[in-house]
């Protein structure tokens, strides 16, 4: 760790790479004007792990939840630093734990839901190849039980299950919204399979795993309570479709609801200010 500090060249190691963190900002409060401040972790050392959270009277203080955070061992920390849920924050905004685990108020549980292990993925049988006969639901039914939805055949529908008591949950975003967040999800390998209803031709459907955490809903988000249609369930105003079918996403049990919710709240964050308060 480096800088120039009141005039005078600082440089120093330590082997707490959060505590390292903690001490530049330190001296940034010690010196507004400080300059070159950085710090790296070796490249020989195990990932930084740690935890921070805007300082006190950035915001109010119900908001000031505890965000982690990972630096690669030969990486380094510039003007911002990134939360595992990807939330970018001026580093020198930000207070540091000195030991990870040292509690420091409420945890974003966006981070935790990144941070849990995903499932092991389940090997399953490919689609039907027939895609067009309804006949016996072409194998659908089975397909779908495969990947651990509930799916039961109603008034000549196939509908997929909701409701808490379920592992699966379908969350429902306008079109617009759900393209950007289907976009942000697949540098984490995260895309879930996406719904697309005729009889809600402006919205997509995101089916994801339940995580069962307590989480604000954003607005304008929908938690889908009823029955929804799988394809190739005909409604009355066409046939329910995939817009992202579940042989082409690389694992349907990676995204869950927690990181779903997180991704549109960071998406929204990154609009245009003009957008965010229309």
């Amino acid at each position: 760790m480096s800088g120039s500090v009141s005039g005078s060249p600082k440089k120093t190691s330590t082997s707490s790479p959060a505590y390292a963190a903690a001490l530049l900002a330190n001296w940034l409060r010690d010196d507004p004007n400080a300059r070159e401040l950085s710090w790296v972790v070796d490249a020989e050392a195990a990932a930084a792990v740690f935890a921070a959270r805007l300082r006190k009277g950035l915001i109010g203080e119900t908001a000031r939840i505890a965000h982690i955070f990972v630096v690669h061992p030969g990486n380094g920390v510039g003007p911002t630093l990134t939360s595992v849920c990807r939330k970018p924050f001026p580093w020198y905004d930000l207070e540091f734990e000195t030991a990870l685990g040292k509690p420091m108020g409420q945890p974003c549980l966006g981070c935790q839901a990144m941070l849990a292990p995903p499932p092991p993925p389940v090997p399953i049988a490919p689609p039907p190849a027939d895609r067009t006969s309804h006949a016996d639901w072409a194998g659908w039914d089975r397909y779908y039980r495969e990947l651990g939805w509930p799916v039961s055949e109603v008034d000549g529908q196939l509908l997929l299950a909701a409701g808490p008591d379920v592992d699966v949950v379908v969350i429902s975003l306008d079109r617009a919204l759900g393209e950007q967040v289907r976009e942000a999800l697949l540098p984490m390998r995260a895309q879930p399979p996406v719904l697309a209803l005729p009889t809600l031709p402006d919205q997509l459907l995101f089916i994801v795993e339940r995580t069962n955490i307590p989480a604000p809903i954003p607005k304008g988000v929908l938690m889908l309570a009823a029955a929804v249609p799988l394809y190739p369930s005909p409604t009355i105003a066409g046939e329910a479709m995939w817009h992202i079918a579940p042989d082409e996403v690389e694992d349907v049990r990676r995204c869950n609801d927690m990181l779903l919710l997180t991704t549109v709240n960071t998406v929204r964050a990154a609009r245009p200010r003009r957008e965010i308060t229309s």
